[in-house]
């Protein structure tokens, strides 16, 4: 066992007196930091803008499905659909959303046409992303009504027959 521990000693010895070696020890020690600065540039993200009309129920339910929502894009809400272009062009957000006037009544009957709108930039890379976390939002509270609507078509309340199980 002591000639292992000499054998080591003195094979570390000579590797020491090797330059290769010492460049491997500093790459080593400075290759973290190049890595944590490219990350940190990375994590740098542009708000993701709604412009949501005051008095829609469901489109605010959207709205806050999209905060609960456990994302790395941060939603927030504009006072006009203006605003929310104005700071597309300007670059102070990366993507923004106009949810139509009427978008209550149309989400009600179904109408899928022309709800959401986006407004986005031409070098925008989180647009893709935030349009399908949008949309996520948007069919989760979609299913629930289309839900309701199904089963109070398919199982009227006023009627007991629809339960009504005769042998």
């Amino acid at each position: 066992m002591k000639r292992l521990f000499i054998w080591y000693y003195l094979s570390l010895k000579a590797s020491l007196r090797r330059p290769a070696l010492w460049g491997i020890f500093l790459l080593t020690a400075i290759i973290p930091f190049i890595l944590a600065s490219t990350v940190t540039a990375i994590k740098e993200n542009k708000d993701i803008e709604l412009y949501i009309p005051e008095d829609s129920v469901y489109a605010n339910e959207i709205f806050e499905s999209l905060n609960e929502m456990d994302s790395v894009m941060r939603f927030i809400r504009v006072s006009s659909s203006d605003a929310l272009i104005q700071d597309v062009q300007d670059g102070r957000a990366d993507t923004g959303f106009l949810f139509s006037e009427d978008f209550d009544r149309k989400f009600a009957r179904g109408d899928n046409n022309s709800l959401i709108s986006v407004v986005t930039s031409a070098y925008s890379s989180k647009a893709a992303v935030a349009r399908e976390t949008i949309f996520a939002a948007y069919y989760k509270s979609s299913s629930r009504v289309l839900l309701q609507k199904e089963s109070e078509k398919h199982f009227p309340a006023d009627s007991d027959s629809a339960f009504s199980h005769t042998t």
